[in-house]
């Protein structure tokens, strides 16, 4: 059911009401690991609230929960190191 707000013109804006999660499934599909470690390669800086925010927002895929991702990703290691922004001392 959706919250209808009203912007200054009267034009109503419409939101889903985002509801809680429930905890992980500690049996997450298989197809979902692989789709949430593939968008993680493809964006190898982005934490893992940032790929929950790719695969919700960016592909549009809303049966992935943020406890999956951040469960998925727990385990990842980092790998690449920070090479600084500006390449020549100061």
């Amino acid at each position: 059911m959706p919250v209808v707000y009203f912007d200054k013109s009267g034009r109503p804006i419409r939101r889903k009401v985002r509801r809680r999660t429930l905890p992980v499934d500690p049996e997450i599909s298989d197809a979902k690991t692989r789709y949430i470690l593939e968008v993680a390669t493809a964006h190898p800086r982005f934490t893992p609230d940032e790929v929950f925010a790719e695969i919700y927002y960016g592909r549009r895929r809303h049966d992935i929960t943020k406890a999956m991702v951040r469960s998925t990703l727990s385990g990842r290691r980092r790998t690449s190191t920070r090479r600084p922004r500006w390449l020549f001392g100061r």
